[in-house]
């Protein structure tokens, strides 16, 4: 543990003075009208720039009956593959949008010449996106389509079942990605609902890391993402506590499955607890011991 610790230590300093040497070591806090937090890390340097918007409301916040509504409204914001397509081939970066339990995730990438287009095409997604009915169909079936290939996978079927022994119906014993027989009863209205409420610059944060100037970048931000609309009011996260989870062994039965999926779970702190980082390094250190005394673990994906 000691050797850990200090091992620790000394990545995090290095990270620092890697940063440190790129550009200013800490970031430029700033807060547009319309609420939207940004955060700019300036690396002169850099060729390249980094945008990632994070609309701090994930599938949590998906309504009883209706799970998959914001992993949707994830895929509703740059719903065609050509956008993915011309920041590879055009911007020289990526695009990537990913939805968990707490948050909507946007990660843009590409040239900081380019910074501006970047954000333009943000905006569009944004503030200009029309969710017309044909695109919502096409975007409820692919995710259908992509849940019913992962359902039939052992593991999967693993995953789902301890969370929801541990959770009961509190979001986090729901799939974040959505369920096939819930998404059927999505309709387009709830997804514009869920855009108008949770999509909003006063429920998310934006942080810009790279080669763009500090001054460039609010003037950019201003102009194009300046008129996106903030929430009238918030919405709050109230979940009732789940119960105390069946402590029993839990066997499904999978008939000619050959191989064996094995979860042991139990609920912990949150992530915002002091000794959360404590906790993760006991589960390595735990997962590192099962693993030399069970060499066989080693041959299989194990976590």
């Amino acid at each position: 543990m000691r050797f850990l610790a200090i091992f620790l230590t000394l990545a995090l300093c290095s990270v620092s003075f890697g940063h440190a040497a790129q550009g200013s070591p800490t970031p430029r806090r700033e807060e547009l009208l319309n609420g939207l937090r940004v955060l700019i890390w300036t690396q002169p340097a850099n060729a390249n720039v980094s945008l990632k918007l994070r609309i701090h409301s994930g599938a949590a916040f998906d309504l009883s009956g209706k799970t998959g509504t914001m992993a949707l409204l994830g895929d509703a914001i740059f719903p065609d593959a050509e956008t993915r397509e011309f920041f590879t081939e055009e911007l020289g970066g990526t695009l990537e949008v990913t939805t968990d339990y707490d948050a909507i995730n946007i990660r843009m990438s590409g040239r900081a010449a380019e910074f501006e287009r970047m954000v333009e095409l943000l905006r569009t997604a944004l503030v200009s996106n029309p969710l017309d009915k044909n695109t919502f169909g096409r975007l409820r079936d692919a995710r259908v389509k992509m849940l019913r290939e992962m359902g039939v996978a052992p593991s999967f079927i693993a995953d789902r079942a301890v969370a929801r022994r541990l959770f009961g119906e509190y979001p986090y014993g729901r799939p974040s990605a959505g369920a096939t027989d819930s998404l059927s009863s999505i309709e387009r209205a709830d997804l514009v609902l869920a855009r108008e409420r949770f999509l909003t610059p006063d429920n998310a944060t934006l942080v810009i890391t790279g080669g763009v100037a500090e001054n460039r970048a609010l003037r950019t931000l201003r102009q194009l993402l300046g008129t996106w609309r903030k929430s009238d009011k918030r919405v709050p996260s109230t979940f009732r506590q789940p119960e105390v989870p069946d402590a029993r062994t839990l066997i499904i039965d999978m008939p000619g499955v050959e191989n064996v999926e094995v979860r042991l779970a139990t609920r912990t702190m949150s992530r915002a607890d002091k000794d959360l980082a404590a906790a993760m390094l006991i589960a390595l250190l735990a997962r590192d011991r099962w693993q030399a005394a069970f060499p066989e673990l080693n041959r299989s994906a194990s976590f």
